[in-house]
């Protein structure tokens, strides 16, 4: 399954960038590491129970929710709200990977403005370990308002997870304004790991991706 991640290459994004790349490993934050302040926030349906047992199931949930560590995907590269939004207006990258759907848990993201709620059986079943958090939709709800992301998330209980990236797609802001010239260090980092490289092409209409024409027969070859 192809999926893609936007990233700025200043600052933390850098780092995790070049890790990604070196090291073949994705970082997974936890929720309260995300950009949605609402992430994962729950109530739960109970029926003839006293509110003090709600607050206390509530507070181990949010503790197993916490533990949890996920990453965020999403299945074009071609959304230009996400380029805009979460590669540092078009000057960041997308980073592509191809999962085995059999070696990873992926789930994709429901999109709803109704208030995300479990029932006190699937709440203590998550508390007790005996359902996983990414088979419930506690961390897997969000906002309509963040529907055009199309998002699928990848989930763990470790900070990361290995798999070399299938190509590297710049965006065609600073990234790579000068590769006829002087490539951006990112460029040069990516020939050398042998990691497919494509530039972003098109406009506010439509984008595309195009190979770099010295790597053109890697990806003739996978």
């Amino acid at each position: 399954m192809k999926l893609y991640r936007m990233k700025s290459l200043n600052g933390e994004s850098l780092r995790h960038v070049l890790d990604a790349l070196v090291n073949d490993r994705i970082y997974l934050p936890h929720r309260r590491q995300m950009n949605d302040p609402a992430e994962g926030r729950v109530g739960i349906i109970q029926e003839n129970s006293e509110f003090y047992i709600e607050v206390s199931m509530l507070g181990k949930l949010e503790s197993k929710l916490d533990d949890t560590r996920f990453a965020s995907f999403t299945t074009s590269v071609h959304n230009i709200l996400l380029w805009a939004h979460y590669a540092d207006g078009f000057s960041g990258i997308a980073i592509e990977y191809d999962f085995d759907v059999n070696q990873h848990h992926i789930r994709e993201v429901t999109y709803s403005d109704e208030t995300n709620l479990t029932t006190i059986e699937e709440a203590n079943n998550v508390i007790d370990g005996k359902i996983p958090v990414w088979d419930t939709m506690l961390l897997t709800t969000k906002s309509a308002a963040w529907k055009y992301e199309n998002e699928w998330r990848i989930f763990g209980d470790k900070a990361h997870i290995h798999i070399k990236p299938s190509s590297i797609i710049f965006g065609y802001g600073d990234s790579v304004k000068n590769r006829k010239s002087e490539p951006h260090p990112l460029q040069k980092l990516c020939k050398r790991l042998i990691i497919p490289r494509m530039y972003l092409g098109g406009d506010h209409n439509r984008l595309y991706a195009v190979p770099f024409p010295d790597d053109v027969s890697l990806f003739k070859g996978s």
